[in-house]
């Protein structure tokens, strides 16, 4: 349900932003999951605690356009 990981991935960023990144990466290349990766890269661009690690995970996490599409 993305009400449910939209109310856990907040909780987690109140305490640990970057922990939401290091999650979606892991999403992304461990379990090859795209879409729950793009949603958490999402939330987190949409949360001003997680701008200063934006920047370092958001390559290795978008690899194809339609990636980028998802999150926006």
């Amino acid at each position: 349900n993305q009400n449910l990981i939209f109310s856990i991935a907040n909780n987690v960023i109140s305490i640990e932003p970057e922990f939401i990144f290091k999650l979606s990466f892991y999403i992304r290349e461990e379990l090859n999951i795209r879409s729950t990766a793009n949603f958490l890269l999402a939330i987190a661009a949409n949360n001003k605690k997680c701008h200063p690690f934006f920047k370092k995970y958001f390559n290795s996490i978008i690899k194809l356009p339609t990636d980028m599409l998802e999150v926006i």
